[in-house]
């Protein structure tokens, strides 16, 4: 499908294109029709917007910004969480340009399971980069997160087995090379990605099959 079209069919289940109203929490949105779910938060401005999707089965995260598209289109910025007893972690996410004022992000270093699953134990985050100041998100409820996840099982195991997969041929071609420091790098990362996928499974009630 093209990127086009997709944003069309976000855009006409979003009544407002600009300056939305500032939430408190993820909020789920679904059309059977267009085979379409999503969890959105708005930041405090009510500038920025982020949109976690289901889409003919697919799962993707796009933000999307009331006034139009920022240079660079392919950058990092980095996310920090708070509870109100401050506790912080920080991640960095991968942006670029996708369509119209709408970007696709990435999970950056961290795994994409990490990442939501980090979401969805946080009340707070804000947003810091070249690109981004002052951008914050308040929130007490994430289950919309959950009801999109519940609506692409399928794509949820597909992303685990993608992740795993890959950093097993990498695991096998750093003994090869007698990579030692890599092997012991690529295990921590195996170890992390089956503890967030099976921490993120459970939360938000997807079965997810751990291969050995």
């Amino acid at each position: 499908m093209k990127a086009s079209l997709i944003i069309g069919i976000v855009s006409g289940l979003i009544s407002a294109t600009t300056n939305a109203q500032p939430s408190n929490a993820w909020h789920y949105q679904q059309s059977a029709e267009q085979q379409l779910s999503y969890a959105e938060l708005v930041d405090t401005s009510g500038e920025v917007s982020l949109m976690f999707r289901c889409i003919h089965g697919e799962l993707d995260s796009l933000m999307r910004l009331a006034n139009g598209p920022l240079q660079p289109a392919y950058n990092f910025m980095d996310w920090q969480f708070t509870q109100p007893q401050n506790q912080l972690t920080s991640f960095n996410v991968l942006y670029h340009h996708f369509d119209d004022d709408y970007y696709q992000l990435g999970a950056g270093y961290n795994s994409w399971f990490e990442l939501y699953f980090t979401i969805m134990q946080y009340s707070q985050m804000r947003w810091s980069s070249n690109d981004f100041a002052g951008i914050e998100f308040l929130y007490h409820d994430s289950a919309a997160i959950s009801q999109v996840i519940q609506q692409c099982p399928e794509a949820f195991q597909a992303f685990y087995d993608e992740l795993a997969e890959q950093l097993s041929q990498e695991l096998v071609a750093a003994r090869i090379a007698g990579k030692l420091q890599q092997v012991n790098d690529i295990e921590q990362a195996i170890e992390q990605l089956v503890h967030f996928a099976t921490q993120l499974a459970q939360l938000t009630q997807v079965p997810l099959l751990i291969s050995d």
